[in-house]
């Protein structure tokens, strides 16, 4: 549940780090490339974000994309 989600948000932030390193980009420099401020990159790596819409922009302007899948609960017997 939530920790799988915050384990998505992590990966997520990791991505974005990494191609950041991997470009020798600056946040502010990520966020201009991708039309976002310098504050919304620093969360985004913080892992600290819920508009999937606009993270799924951002790494969309990156070459990724977010898949979603929603799964039922596993009921005890």
């Amino acid at each position: 549940g939530l920790v799988q989600l915050q384990e998505e948000k992590a990966k997520i932030a990791s991505l974005i780090i990494r191609y950041r390193a991997d470009h020798h980009l600056n946040q502010g420099q990520l966020a201009k490339k991708v039309g976002v401020t310098q504050q919304y990159i620093s969360k985004i790596e913080e892992g600290d974000f819920s508009n999937l819409s606009a993270v799924a922009n951002i790494l969309q302007a990156l070459g990724y994309r977010i898949s979603l899948r929603v799964l039922p609960l596993q009921r005890a017997a």
